[in-house]
Order: structure tokens, then C-alpha cells, then sequence
């Protein structure tokens, strides 16, 4: 079976898609979404903080690093020495870190 590495998306593009992979990459440049989920595991690498994003729930394990861009809530758990960075100007950030892990909000 083929397998998926990485997507890159650009200008105005849409992507609807259930991503999974042991390492994979997702980066955004631009767009909007009025809530957004992220499930990333494993040593996952979300770098979306060129998404601008309403409510967002963020679920990091293992190592794995997101960076979100949020104008409303977001809330969930980081683990296993994972990292979420949240941007912009978020109304509220509750995210649980334990096992190493970390939340920043800048």
C-alpha cells in the first residue's frame, strides 16, 4: 500500500482527509478553519500556525510537536514530552501536559 509522508498546502487550497502515518509532516500556508481538530501521535510534526483557527482541540502524545494559530478556545492534553504552541489571540487555553510535555502560548 502507498504511503503518505507529508502535504503542503497553499493559497486558498482545501484539504478533507483523515491523515495517519508513523512520521508525518503537515504544513499550511494561509486558510482558515472555524474549528479545527489535531490528533498527532508518535513524533507527529504539526506546524499550523499559518491556519487561522477558531476553537481548537489538540490531542499531542509521543514526542510530537503542533503549533496552532486560535482566536477561540483550545483545550485538550499534550504527553510524552510532546509541544503545542499556541498563537494569536486565543480566548482561553486549558491544555493538560504531564510526561514531559509542554504548552506555550505566545
Amino acid at each position: 500500500m502507498p504511503e503518505l509522508t507529508g502535504v503542503k498546502l497553499n493559497a486558498g487550497s482545501r484539504l478533507e482527509a483523515t491523515l495517519m502515518g508513523e512520521d508525518l509532516n503537515v504544513g499550511l500556508n494561509g486558510g482558515s478553519a472555524g474549528r479545527l481538530t489535531i490528533d498527532a501521535n508518535g513524533g507527529s510534526d504539526a506546524q499550523l500556525g499559518d491556519l487561522a483557527a477558531g476553537d481548537v482541540e489538540v490531542n499531542a502524545n509521543g514526542n510530537s510537536d503542533v503549533t496552532i494559530q486560535a482566536s477561540g478556545d483550545v483545550r485538550r492534553t499534550a504527553n510524552g514530552k510532546s509541544t503545542v504552541i499556541v498563537t494569536g489571540s486565543s480566548a482561553s487555553v486549558d491544555i493538560k501536559a504531564d510526561g514531559g510535555a509542554h504548552a506555550i502560548t505566545k
